[in-house]
């Protein structure tokens, strides 16, 4: 008997973001396409989990709450999530600011989606 594991892979954010501009202006970087089409059509493809950027994290919110982000991705069998990315935490001033807000944003969300990541870059 083997103890191999099956391998779960997870869609990045920009596997199933569409066109949108990498670590541009938030608006741009958000996805054009919808979360629940975006959850279903990871998991049709054999995905067993999702990673958002923060900045579409936020344009989502607009539509869902974090409770139906959950309950989507419950639905749809994915089981881990990834959030990105916390930027400047170690600046200082405005930088620090900032990086803090999409930290708690980040937490928020980590929490209600059971999040297993929250990725960071210097």
């Amino acid at each position: 008997m083997s103890n191999f594991q099956q391998p779960e892979f997870i869609a990045t954010y920009w596997t199933h973001a569409g066109k949108v501009t990498p670590l541009g202006a938030p608006e741009l970087e958000a996805s054009p396409h919808d979360f629940r089409a975006r959850v279903e059509a990871a998991a049709r493809a054999g995905y067993r989990g999702i990673g958002f950027m923060h900045s579409d994290l936020m344009s989502i919110r607009h539509r869902y709450t974090l409770a139906e982000m959950h309950s989507i991705l419950n639905d749809s069998g994915l089981i881990h999530v990834e959030l990105e990315f916390v930027v400047g935490w170690l600046e200082d001033g405005d930088a620090l600011l900032a990086c803090n807000e999409v930290m708690d944003d980040l937490l928020d969300a980590a929490t209600a989606l059971d999040a297993r990541h929250i990725k960071s870059r210097s």
